[in-house]
């Protein structure tokens, strides 16, 4: 997918993404909340239920990947 002139690979961020402590499974995708507004969301199962702070996955994947290919969104 293109995002503001960056080429990403939705599969690369999900493999970072699955490689957090407490992800089970991971799919990233582009969604389009206002017409031309491109964001990364990524969707997660939890090994356990609630064991995650959803904002610290999306700072671990910060951790690992330049900033234009971290999420804007990591949801449960």
């Amino acid at each position: 997918v293109k995002i503001r002139g960056y080429r990403i690979e939705c599969g690369e961020v999900a493999a970072a993404v699955d490689a957090v402590d407490g992800v089970e499974q991971s799919v990233v995708t582009v969604r389009e909340d206002r017409h031309g507004d491109k964001r990364l969301v990524a969707y997660i199962t939890e090994s356990e239920a609630g064991s995650l702070d959803l904002a610290g996955v999306r700072a671990a994947v910060a951790e690992r990947l330049p900033s234009y290919m971290v999420p804007a969104a990591v949801i449960a």
